[in-house]
């Protein structure tokens, strides 16, 4: 796993323990992503940054704007607390954790060993750019390359997260996944319980009509899969 961070003193080690990478950046003004013409080769960000800083807690939706794509892990450090509201803004934003500076090693581990697990999640994903099921006249395509998801002929607009979903379900038909896989693969926070996955499947549901929403069934009590 690929690192990057503007402060290596920060992770203490636990990085290299791991057998990740790391690359140091200067993080100035926070006019973020001037420092690579590539932002697709890290899968995590580590930023340390002060609240007090303007546009500080606002480093994962910067970081989002310019094309960054992996997850984003912010360490706050100076007296002025977070609220928590301003926690979920940073997650909405496209965060993973933000954490205090002086964070114990064992979480920073956990949270650094969360993010690898979602990074190595969503690669898998990507990997497959088409991805197609069928079953009666009744045809779902994906073309992850460009985004598109198409039903019957007929392109359908999804959400972000919806459209990770519909991708997991075409990646593995005929399985059923449970609702904490879905969550590992789909969600970029594990902030999440149960029912948002439940409410995702219910408007991905929806996107697809009455004709196709039956073939995302419910397994009880488990989770969810694609199937005739």
């Amino acid at each position: 796993m690929r690192i990057l961070t503007n402060n290596s003193r920060a992770l203490r080690g636990v990085p290299l323990a791991l057998g990740m990478m790391v690359e140091e950046f200067e993080l100035g003004h926070i006019t973020l992503l001037e420092f690579t013409a590539d932002p697709d080769r890290y899968e995590l960000a580590v930023l340390v940054f002060s609240p007090e800083t303007v546009g500080g807690l606002e480093i994962a939706s910067r970081l989002r704007c310019n094309g960054f794509t992996g997850q984003v892990i912010g360490l706050y450090e100076g007296r002025v607390s977070v609220c928590e509201e301003a926690q979920t803004q940073f997650i909405r934003d496209g965060g993973l954790y933000l954490l205090p500076y002086r964070v114990s090693v064992e979480l920073l581990r956990a949270c650094l060993c969360t993010a690898q697990r979602l990074a190595a999640a969503s690669k898998q994903l990507a990997d497959q750019t088409t991805l197609s099921w069928s079953h009666e006249g009744t045809t779902f395509l994906m073309q992850t390359d460009r985004r598109m998801f198409v039903l019957n002929g007929r392109e359908v607009k999804l959400r972000p997260t919806v459209w990770r979903l519909m991708q997991f379900f075409l990646s593995r038909p005929g399985r059923v996944l449970t609702r904490e896989q879905i969550i590992t693969a789909c969600f970029k926070s594990e902030d999440v319980d149960q029912r948002t996955v439940d409410t995702n499947v219910k408007v991905l549901r929806k996107a697809l009509g009455a004709a196709a929403a039956g073939y995302i069934k419910t397994e009880k009590s488990v989770g969810y899969k694609l199937s005739a």
